[in-house]
């Protein structure tokens, strides 16, 4: 028998890393597979020995379960079903197919008895894939279909000459198989495997791979890590990726297995085992985080990561003694709360307002509905429909008459459902005989309701399900297609023009449109989505009711009322599942660029997208919702609040976190991204000492940011003000106040004169009119004071310097028009920490920051770009590196630097001013000098710009040089235009470099025109 443990006896060495479980093999086996059987609720962990025993382990509980298997496992794949619970591949010299009980389902043997080692599973259109790589010499994978009572064999893949298969990967978004054979890794595109042959996309890599692992990056882009002798390299396993490797770091550890998890970190993070410990790697710093994972006493071969429920990664290794050890590693903060779980995936969500009750219903691949309240509380009523099939359908059925309001469900065994609302009372059931995977109601012309449901088959069915029309069935004409067509998205909007409609989308990427009143076709269109459309929605626009709709190409299009020419969004890493609109055609949402409508999307990469449907240009708004596929929003307004709610393949349905605010895309800041960018441009060559390089740059920041937070002089200096008072005397302000706008205009004022008329003419008792004149004087004279007080600008009485920046230590107050400066105003900067830095240190870090992330609130990226770097002196080059290096240290997320610069000669720079600390620093052998090391660590992306040749820069000058000799070549022949075009380019010089600096045709061109 095998030993469990509690986890939490040990100490691990990393405090923010939970150990929940320790288990040995019997006998001190070595573990030669492992993979996580994730099912929600529950998570457990599948284990291979060499003894031949596959164990079953549940993490929470540590119960065990030992699988029928008795034969060596060399691998071990988690398999998604559609409507049951992931089940669990194991392969060897057969293939065996258990479901998550450990119950055997299907068995096989690879042809000519080739023994399998490594397997893979995804699901392809609805049917399960399960590939095996065998240890032929042929790199054969085989694709079996595991939805039907036995293992299918579908496709053969094959690479001739390139040995045994080591390792295969799934890309579940796009439907891609990476391989890992002896000849290097192959990657195919298995997206139409049941009806087509598998397509090879490219081949790369050497046959040294240990292990490998796929991850999205940041931008949704899919990647590949591998492991192996020479450390981690990250590919681009595209079909259009580089031949070389994206990265490549740790080259100094022996790598034997790898995984990717998901941490508090916003980048994807590498589990990687080396030796007996276990250590994670970023994939942006390509560092080392945190300290490495020590519990085992021996070679660590195999590891495993699943996510969890609350948005945690489980880390699993096993070594060549049987020692396995669970991890739980911090979780990625989510802008959602739940309200609770189904047992599979969440497919709809339907609100249901029922006389002065107010609900919402989710619908789930477990069979049952569930019924929540609007804020999150106690579980839900649960509906339980008798087929016990997935549903995949629901619809609200308004009251009439006599008939309460009712909850109707279609699920996959073909029922209709409906219950009496709120009681819950079941009310009808019937079967229309074909699955349903959408419904929706719509009215005739008498205003009577009736259920559209769509499925399989090229038709909708429709149901009168108040039984109250006489009349006959309706029907809609749907488009005839050669190959089986699935309709599995509905959705009903009320236009001014045309009334109620009806749009459907389908399996071949056609939308359609009806009017329910006459069931005429308005419009159809299969032209835009590449595969199936998943979702449909009508959105509200400035322009009126238009359709979305949302694919499995990763694509939402905005429909004109033709159906010609929509409007196309693109933002998520893959599918769209469901769409919403969080705005009504008579309110907006408010949001700080004013009411706008807005609608939002779901898709397969855990997100949620809001857009504005009158600015397709403008990128979304991101929430981070589910750990995997979003399937279902809703739009739901209750007690003057907005919610959004969904619904994913975690099995919960969340809210959107932030309160009562009414902007979906402001309930989480930090997870709003900006939409545009805010160029800044600074030359480094113009400025010579390091303080005159940091206050050069600080200024072009500020200076690009004075359009975006102050469109007018008031709103800039307000800004600088409300920065800069903090940091001020504010008692030393009011005295300065006083004295500015009291004394020294009374001193210094024509006011004075007319007064001391005044008084003269009185005491020498001059005629009374001269007194009341002068007196008059004085009335008129303080009256324009007064005035200029009251409408002045605060800057005339105020240093200007805080309302046009920030203020340095030792700052000179501008006192305006009535004081010189003075150098006693320099007692108004009160913070001690400017006293303490010298100045543009502190801006960098405070203020800097600050302008960066308002910056971001307000939607914008900075993008500084830094050009002449390669004609500076060496001492400004290294501290042009320095001030950027500040801003990566400090995290500025939000400030992006694209350097323009010859490599050769910047690393000749960095390399004389660090010589003395080149032992020091240097860290790679390949490295020429400490330039090339510096400049390896500092760019994280670099490009390189093809050479311009002597042809291309005579293309570029020749139209120049026409129209400068226009009066000369105007009755040349284009020969001869040509060879005088090329003797103006020669006179130039013969080099590229000479003309781009010497020719005054190429110092006038666009560089941008190119």
């Amino acid at each position: 028998m095998s030993n469990l443990s509690l986890g939490g006896r040990r100490e691990v060495t990393n405090p923010y890393v939970k150990k929940l479980l320790e288990w040995d093999a019997p006998r001190g086996m070595a573990v030669t597979s492992m993979d996580f059987v994730r099912e929600v609720g529950h998570d457990r962990l599948a284990v291979a020995d060499q003894g031949g025993g596959l164990h079953l382990i549940t993490v929470d509980d540590q119960h065990e379960v030992e699988l029928p298997y008795h034969m060596v496992a060399y691998s071990l794949a988690s398999v998604p079903r559609r409507t049951h619970p992931p089940g669990l591949a194991a392969v060897g010299q057969q293939i065996l197919v258990f479901d998550s009980d450990g119950k055997r389902l299907f068995d096989t043997a690879l042809p000519g008895g080739t023994t399998a080692l490594a397997v893979t599973a995804l699901v392809v259109n609805e049917l399960t894939v399960i590939a095996v790589g065998g240890k032929d010499r042929d790199a054969d994978v085989y694709l079996y279909a595991g939805n039907t009572g036995q293992l299918q064999l579908l496709r053969h893949l094959q690479v001739k000459g390139n040995g045994a298969v080591r390792a295969i990967e799934a890309l579940h978004l796009e439907r891609y198989l990476v391989v890992a054979h002896d000849g290097g890794i192959s990657t195919w595109d298995i997206s139409r495997c049941a009806d087509q042959e598998p397509r090879l996309l490219r081949s790369f890599g050497r046959g040294d791979t240990r292990a490998m692992t796929v991850f999205y990056d940041p931008q949704g882009r899919p990647r590949l890590a591998t492991a192996s002798t020479h450390g981690i390299q990250i590919w681009d396993p595209g079909a259009e990726g580089s031949e070389h490797p994206l990265g490549w770091f740790a080259r100094g550890i022996n790598a034997t297995a790898i995984a990717a998890v998901a941490t508090e970190h916003p980048d994807p993070q590498l589990a990687v085992a080396d030796g007996d410990s276990v250590s994670l790697w970023s994939t942006t710093t390509e560092k080392r985080e945190g300290e490495p994972l020590k519990e085992h006493k021996d070679q660590v071969r195999c590891l495993a990561a699943s996510p969890t429920e609350a948005g945690s990664t489980l880390v699993g290794a096993a070594d060549d003694h049987g020692r396995v050890v669970v991890w739980q590693l911090p979780g990625v903060q989510s802008t959602t709360r739940p309200y609770g779980t189904h047992d599979r995936w969440v497919n709809v969500l339907v609100a249901v307002p029922a006389r002065e009750w107010l609900r919402f219903a989710s619908a789930s691949d477990d069979g049952t509905v569930r019924v929540w309240q609007p804020e999150p509380g106690p579980t839900g009523r649960i509906l339980q429909p008798s087929s016990g099939a997935a549903v995949q359908g629901l619809a609200v059925v308004q009251e009439t008459g006599d008939k309460p309001e009712r909850l109707i469900c279609g699920d996959e065994a073909g029922y209709l459902t409906s219950w009496k609302m709120p009681e819950g009372e079941l009310d009808v059931e019937m079967n229309i005989g074909t699955a349903v995977r959408a419904l929706a109601t719509i009215h005739d012309q008498a205003g009577r309701e009736y259920v559209v449901a769509a499925g399989a088959g090229a038709g909708l069915t429709v149901q009168d399900i108040n039984a109250c029309s006489n009349g006959r069935p309706i029907q809609f004409d749907y488009p005839q297609s050669a190959e089986p067509t699935l309709v599995r998205a509905l959705a009903v909007g009320e236009t001014d023009n045309d009334g109620e409609l009806l749009a459907a989308g389908d399996s071949h990427g056609r939308v359609t449109v009806w009017r329910t009143v006459d069931r005429r076709q308005l419009w159809t269109n299969a032209d835009q989505h590449r595969g199936q459309v998943r979702t449909l929605a009508w959105v509200p626009t400035a322009a009126g009711l238009r359709l979305a709709s949302g694919g499995s190409d990763g694509n939402i299009y905005l429909w004109p009322p033709d159906g010609r020419n929509p409007q196309r969004f693109n933002g998520h890493g893959g599918p769209v599942a469901t769409l919403a609109a969080l705005s009504t055609a008579k309110q907006r949402v408010p949001t700080s660029k004013g009411e706008v409508h807005l609608f939002a999307s779901g898709g397969a990469d855990g997100t949620i997208r809001t857009w504005n449907p009158d600015a397709p240009d403008d990128p979304s708004q991101v929430l981070r919702a589910h750990p995997g596929w979003v399937r279902a929003l809703l739009r739901l307004e209750h007690g003057g609040t907005l919610h959004v709610i969904s619904g994913g393949d975690d099995g919960t349905a969340r809210q959107a976190r932030g309160g009562p605010a009414r902007d979906p895309r402001q309930s989480s800041p930090d997870q709003v991204l900006p939409s545009r960018i805010l160029p800044v441009w600074f030359n480094p060559w113009a400025h010579k000492s390091a303080e005159e390089v940091w206050a050069g740059l600080t200024q072009e920041i500020i200076r690009a940011a004075k359009p975006v937070l102050g469109e007018t002089d008031a709103e800039w200096q307000r800004y600088w003000f409300t920065r800069n008072v903090e940091r001020l005397d504010r008692a030393e302000v009011r005295r300065m106040l006083r004295r500015r706008v009291f004394w020294q205009p009374l001193l210094s004022s024509p006011l004075l004169a007319p007064v001391i008329a005044a008084a003269v003419a009185i005491g020498l008792k001059w005629p009374a009119t001269l007194s009341y004149f002068a007196a008059a004087c004085g009335v008129v004279a303080l009256i324009a004071m007064t005035v200029r007080w009251w409408c002045g600008l605060a800057r005339a009485y105020l240093p200007a310097d805080i309302m046009e920046g920030p203020v340095l230590s030792g700052f000179q107050a501008n006192p305006g028009p009535f004081a010189p400066a003075s150098s006693a105003d320099d007692r108004l900067l009160h913070d001690p920490m400017y006293r303490a830095r010298s100045g543009y240190l502190y801006l960098v870090q405070h203020d800097v920051k600050a302008l960066v992330g308002e910056l971001a609130r307000r939607g914008y990226m900075l993008v500084v770009f830094i050009d002449d770097l390669d004609r500076c002196p060496p001492e400004t080059v290294a501290e042009v590196f320095e001030a950027v290096n500040i801003f990566l240290a400090e995290e500025f997320a939000h400030a992006k630097f694209v350097i323009g610069l010859d490599p050769s000669v910047v690393a000749h720079d960095l390399a004389e001013v660090f010589r003395g600390k080149e032992s020091r620093l240097r860290d790679d052998p390949d490295d020429p000098n400490l330039g090339w090391s510096f400049l390896r660590k500092l760019c994280q992306l670099p490009l390189t710009l093809p050479e311009i040749r002597e042809a291309h820069t005579s293309l570029r000058l020749v139209p120049t040089a026409c129209q400068k000799s226009s009066a000369a070549l105007a009755g040349s022949c284009p020969e001869e235009s040509s060879h005088a075009a090329r003797r103006a380019v020669a006179r130039c010089g013969s080099s590229p470099s000479n003309q781009a600096r010497s020719c005054p045709a190429v110092q006038n061109a666009d560089p941008l025109a190119a």
